[in-house]
């Protein structure tokens, strides 16, 4: 399946009622506020299956929402989110996160449920690695050696490389129950050479996290496949690299549109430039920093981007 970017603007409740086998999918009700990383425990109805993967609510101080040692990220839903490593850099170093839940209740064999949720790359400057096989599994029970699922197999993953560290991307599958499974886990269940990567790897420590909300699993499509306006129509547009030195960053989209590049502050660094279906950005001179870069097309559609340039990598 492909990672499509969204740019979330209204949710439409088809179906509130339907049940989510998920307990606490959008990971808002904890039994107390997190004070660190590696807190996932924290969350009713989830916990920490391999390693520990990591919980950010805005009632925290130091693991906050929306800024916080990983990202820059408002949560989609409510004021809470999880985040996981899925590759580490070196490879030579071999570290996965699991985290997971008890479903309420146990999947029937033979019916087809169908699942989503909402992802964001992890932004901040260890994380400029990205992965594939972020995914699902399902079990009857834990094993006792949590090491043992990662086995280069899982019920369903995401086969492509999500880039996106500025929209909350809806992630969407189905699956046909073939044991009566009771417990969820989610992660990057492949070993280092089974999964794919891209970003830079240097001395310094590269990894590739992930923000994870808004967990569904319902016999109903329409409440687990929950539909945004801004799907009906979105802006097709290639921006890379997203993370960058200096190096000019490449822009290319069909027909004619226009730009504009802000910085954090909201100043405009960049104005309204009209271009045709390919373009290179030079920030070179510009200082380190997140800058939001937004393009219109001639149709009135328009897509945002995070660009980050950091002379030190």
């Amino acid at each position: 399946m492909k990672c499509k970017a969204l740019f979330i603007l209204l949710f439409l409740p088809i179906c509130t009622s339907a049940q989510n086998l998920v307990p606490n999918g959008s990971f808002e009700e904890y039994e107390e506020c997190p004070n660190m990383l590696s807190q996932i425990n924290l969350v009713l109805g989830w916990d920490s299956i391999l390693n520990s993967a990591d919980y950010y609510n805005s009632c925290s101080e130091l693991v906050s929402v929306p800024n916080n040692s990983e990202a820059f990220q408002y949560a989609f839903n409510g004021s809470g989110y999880v985040g996981l490593y899925t590759y580490n850099y070196p490879p030579e170093i071999f570290y996965r996160e699991v985290f997971g839940t008890t479903l309420l209740q146990p999947l029937e064999i033979g019916v087809t449920y169908y699942f989503s949720f909402r992802l964001n790359k992890g932004d901040k400057s260890t994380n400029q690695k990205s992965s594939n096989n972020l995914g699902i599994k399902f079990l009857t029970e834990i094993p006792l050696n949590a090491e043992d699922l990662i086995d280069n197999s899982c019920h369903w993953k995401i086969d492509s490389i999500c880039y996106d560290t500025l929209n909350w991307n809806l992630i969407k599958g189905q699956f046909t129950a073939d044991e009566a499974y009771e417990k969820l886990c989610v992660g990057n269940f492949f070993d280092n050479e089974h999964t794919q990567t891209d970003g830079p790897g240097t001395i310094w420590d590269r990894r590739a996290y992930y923000l994870i909300d808004d967990f569904r699993i319902s016999v109903d499509s329409a409440f687990a496949w929950p539909v945004l306006i801004a799907e009906i129509a979105t802006l097709d547009f290639e921006v890379f690299p997203t993370v960058t030195s200096g190096s000019p960053i490449s822009l290319k989209g069909n027909g004619s549109f226009k730009l504009a590049l802000y910085d954090i502050r909201g100043r405009k660094l960049l104005g309204d430039l009209n271009v045709r279906s390919e373009t290179r950005l030079d920030i070179s001179t510009f200082d380190n920093g997140l800058y939001l870069l937004f393009i219109e097309n001639e149709n009135g559609l328009s897509r945002c981007f995070k660009i980050i340039k950091n002379s030190r990598l």
